[in-house]
């Protein structure tokens, strides 16, 4: 537990005991880099929908007063996203090298959560909207509308990608690998990256295997 009580900002005119750049800077001295991250993406996607936030320019103070050790976070800080898990997922991948490009727009279906290949895009299913028939029917629809366009769809739950990363990472690049292979005709958006080689897994050997 921390405490700023400043003068400076208990007559601040915000309505907060602390402003949302002081919280910011105080999350990248206290919290690990996915957690920070993701604070800061929110921020700046919570003003671009006209919230509560930051801009992008705002960047330039909090990393001034944030410690040398997080610099090297501000390029991964985005604010495309539309939730959390949404950002949490695009580090995760990007670290499995994996590339991800947030929110791409499809014409006739709209923004999906992300972009991995030039016709394979990602949904990132949470349970505030997901989970009811009315969401579950929308997010079916639009799987097909894509795939009308020779695309794919992958979903993948909070807990699924929170707690089985690897077969969420080998899905994708079983899917990228077709992408690239297929080099299918789509009217999506331009994806100039590609999936970073992976290293080749050497096989078991008899120690890492189970016994009977």
């Amino acid at each position: 537990m921390t405490w700023n009580d400043a003068a400076t900002d208990r007559h601040a005119s915000f309505r907060w005991r602390t402003s949302v750049i002081d919280a910011l800077v105080h999350v990248l001295e206290n919290h690990d880099r996915v957690t920070s991250i993701v604070c800061l993406d929110a921020a700046l996607h919570s003003r671009e929908e006209g919230g509560a936030g930051i801009v992008e320019s705002d960047l330039d103070e909090i990393f001034a007063r944030a410690p040398q050790r997080v610099q090297a976070w501000r390029s991964q800080v985005d604010g495309r996203a539309g939730s959390g898990g949404e950002t949490e997922f695009r580090l995760l991948a990007l670290e499995a090298g994996i590339p991800f490009v947030p929110q791409p727009f499809v014409a006739g279906v709209g923004f999906l959560d992300g972009q991995i290949g030039p016709s394979v895009f990602v949904e990132v299913d949470g349970a505030n909207w997901h989970d009811n028939p009315e969401a579950f029917a929308v997010d079916r629809e639009r799987d097909i509308l894509v795939a009308g366009k020779n695309g794919r769809v992958l979903r993948f739950s909070y807990p699924l990608f929170r707690r089985k990363w690897q077969l969420c990472a080998a899905a994708m690049a079983n899917a990228l690998a077709d992408d690239y292979r297929l080099a299918k005709q789509t009217e999506f958006p331009a994806f100039p990256w590609r999936m970073q080689p992976r290293p080749a897994s050497r096989p078991p050997r008899p120690a890492d295997v189970d016994a009977p």
